[in-house]
């Protein structure tokens, strides 16, 4: 439920930019020229390859694995994806990593570490019965 409801707000949030920009572009007159980026074949494919893999696969699998974990555990591990983001940037982008990138990552992953070690009363409590 969490994931769709995530997706549900984010869906949203694009038709609000997206009607934001065609009413300013509407009246400046310049609504032709919010198509010419899509000339270039590489912004077309960076914008498909987002759409595809960034957001439909990441949906799909983010729900397959709602069969395995709880929703409250796949939410912790959908943290992992801003870590990710930021290791694809730096070796296939090469993005520099800066100190508030390494500390963002430590938080994450102790965030991650420490849900899983150490799991909350109602849980334990589950285990033992």
């Amino acid at each position: 439920m969490f994931v769709f409801r995530t997706e549900v707000d984010d869906m949203l949030s694009r038709r609000k930019f997206s009607l934001a920009s065609l009413i300013q572009h509407t009246i400046h007159g310049t609504f032709a020229t919010m198509f010419i980026p899509f000339s270039d074949a590489t912004f077309t494919t960076a914008v498909l390859y987002l759409a595809l893999f960034s957001s439909l696969l990441t949906t799909v699998f983010a729900s397959l694995a709602l069969n395995r974990l709880t929703s409250a555990g796949l939410t912790i591990f959908l943290n992992l994806s801003t870590l990710v983001a930021v290791l694809v940037g730096y070796f296939c982008l090469g993005e520099s990593v800066h100190g508030y990138h390494l500390i963002g990552a430590v938080m994450i992953l102790a965030g991650l570490v420490g849900t899983n070690a150490f799991p909350s009363p109602e849980k334990q409590a589950q285990k033992k019965s």
